[in-house]
């Protein structure tokens, strides 16, 4: 066998193996379900974070991020939300904008805009 710094090539099936002999099968398992544990209970904060709340931010700063992206889900409050935009291009086709007024940390009635259908019962 050719030799390489301390290894053999002959030795390169041990190293390939080595993590079933570190762990006994059950403590994988167990190791396993402790790490999907962490994950689930990780996601639903994850989840939660991701969509910005108006009442953690000025007035100026919700109109800025609105005209920035053109489109933005934002938290209005604890368990409300709803989706505002730039102007008439972001709505769905058939849509138009309406002004809105939604609290932030230094208004109570910021303006802002969002998508409306201007006929809801009519059906083509």
């Amino acid at each position: 066998m050719k030799q390489v710094g301390a290894i053999s090539f002959g030795d390169v099936w041990f190293f390939q193996e080595l993590p079933m002999y570190l762990l006994p099968r059950t403590q994988m398992i167990a190791a396993l379900a402790a790490c999907g544990a962490v994950l689930v209970t990780a996601l639903p904060s994850a989840a939660q974070s991701g969509r910005p709340n108006s009442t953690a931010m000025s007035c100026g700063q919700v109109q800025s991020m609105i005209n920035q992206r053109g489109a933005v889900v934002l938290s209005t409050g604890r368990y409300t939300f709803d989706r505002y935009v730039a102007n008439r291009s972001y709505c769905q086709h058939g849509e138009v904008t309406r002004r809105d007024y939604i609290p932030t940390k230094d208004n109570a009635k910021c303006y802002v805009l969002r998508c409306i259908n201007p006929q809801p019962w009519r059906y083509d």
